[in-house]
C-alpha cells in the first residue's frame, strides 16, 4: 500500500495505526498491494476489521470515495514535498527495520531532512530532565561525544535540557543526529527551533508520525517516545524525576526488549543525592533490566550493542505489526 492510501484511510475518522495495519496485513494475505483492488463490501465486512465496520460504514467508504480520498492525499503530498516534508510508509523499503519490531509502529513517518539516517541500524538515544544539572549536562554530552565519535547515531526528542544537549553535541561533533516531534514544522518548543534548523544543516533528520498541523497536546509526547525507543539499541536516560517524561521512553525500552542505561550515581560526582533530577535514575538503578555505566564501561557496552544489534535484526525474529 502506498503513502497516499494509508494518508487516505488515515482520513477517515476513527481510523488510526492500527487498522490500517489490520488492512495491510490483509492485503497481504490476499497478494494485494491497493485498496482499490478489492471489493469494498469484502473490506467492510472481514471479521478481522469488524471492530472498525462501523467507522466504515459511517463514513460511507466505497471504491469511489475512496479515489476522491486518494486525489485528495496526493494533493497534500505534493504540498509536503514542496516544503520538504517526505512520508516513508510502513510498507516502503525505506521504513526503518527497527521501528518496525515494536509493537505499535506508525504506518506514516513524516521526515524532514537526511533519509539516509534511516537505513543504518546502530542507534541509542540520549535522553532526560529540561531541567538538568550541570553535572547532568556534562554526562550527557561525554556520553553522546563517545557514542557519536564510535559510529552511532544519537537520537532524542529536541526538548529543552538533556536533549537539546544530545543534539547540540552531535552538531558540534558534525555527526547527524534524530529528532523525534509531536510536528516537523510547527517546532516545540520555540526555543529549539534554531536547533531543529542546525540539525537539518549539518545532516540531520526530524521525524514524527503526525501530519503537520496537529494539535500540539501533552499525551502526543509521551506517545512519540515509543519512536525514539523503537529506533534505537538502548536508551541512555541522563536524569529524571521519578515521574517525569523521559519515564515513558524506559517503560516502552522494557516493552520493546531494548538495552537501558543510566550514569552511576554513586561515582559520577553528585553532591546532594536526593535532587529531583537524580530520584527516577536512583530507581531505575535498582532496576535488574537497568544497568548503571561509567566511562569505564563504554567497551563493554559497545559490546551488548553490537550483540543487541545482532539480536534484532536476525533473520528468526518475529517483526512487528506487519511482517
Amino acid at each position: 500500500m502506498r503513502e497516499y492510501e494509508i494518508l487516505a484511510l488515515l482520513g477517515i475518522n476513527g481510523i488510526g495505526d492500527a487498522a490500517v495495519s489490520t488492512i495491510i496485513k490483509y492485503l497481504n494475505e490476499l497478494g494485494i498491494n491497493s485498496l482499490l483492488d478489492i471489493n469494498f463490501e469484502l473490506l467492510v465486512n472481514n471479521s478481522k476489521l469488524y471492530r472498525y465496520k462501523n467507522k466504515f460504514i459511517k463514513s460511507g467508504i466505497n471504491k469511489d470515495s475512496f479515489k476522491l480520498a486518494i486525489n485528495k492525499a496526493k494533493v497534500e503530498i505534493e504540498s509536503l514535498e514542496a516544503r520538504g516534508i517526505k512520508l516513508i510508509p510502513i510498507t516502503s523499503d525505506y521504513y526503518p527495520k527497527s521501528l518496525k519490531l515494536i509493537s505499535s509502529p506508525p504506518v506514516l513517518l513524516f521526515c524532514k531532512g537526511n533519509l539516509g539516517l534511516l537505513a543504518q541500524n546502530k542507534n541509542i538515544a540520549v535522553i532526560g530532565s529540561r531541567k538538568n544539572t550541570t553535572l547532568g549536562k556534562v554526562i550527557a554530552a561525554k556520553t553522546t561525544q563517545f557514542f557519536a565519535s564510535s559510529g552511532y547515531v544519537i537520537v532524542s526528542g529536541l526538548a529543552l535540557g538533556i536533549d537539546t544537549i544530545a543534539h547540540e553535541e552531535c552538531l558540534e561533533c558534525n555527526v547527524g543526529t534524530i529528532a523525534i516531534l509531536v510536528d516537523v514544522e510547527n517546532i516545540h518548543p520555540s526555543k529549539n527551533r534554531d536547533l531543529a534548523n542546525n540539525i537539518l544543516a549539518k545532516g540531520g533528520l526530524l521525524i514524527s508520525e503526525n501530519k503537520p498541523g496537529i494539535t500540539i497536546i501533552p499525551p502526543l509526547f509521551a506517545k512519540r517516545d515509543r519512536i525514539q525507543t523503537g529506533l534505537s539499541l538502548a536508551v541512555f536516560p541522563i536524569e529524571t524525576a521519578i515521574n517525569g517524561g523521559t519515564m515513558h521512553a524506559v517503560m516502552a525500552a522494557k516493552k520493546e526488549n531494548r538495552l537501558i542505561y543510566v550514569p552511576d550515581y554513586t561515582k559520577s560526582g553528585y553532591q546532594d543525592k536526593e535532587i529531583e533530577q537524580l530520584s527516577g535514575i536512583i530507581s531505575l538503578t535498582d532496576d535488574p533490566e537497568v544497568e548503571p555505566y561509567t566511562k569505564f564501561t563504554y567497551s563493554n557496552i559497545i559490546n551488548k550493542l553490537n550483540q543487541k544489534e545482532k539480536e534484532l535484526y536476525s533473520d528468526n525474529i518475529n517483526q512487528g505489526a506487519l511482517l
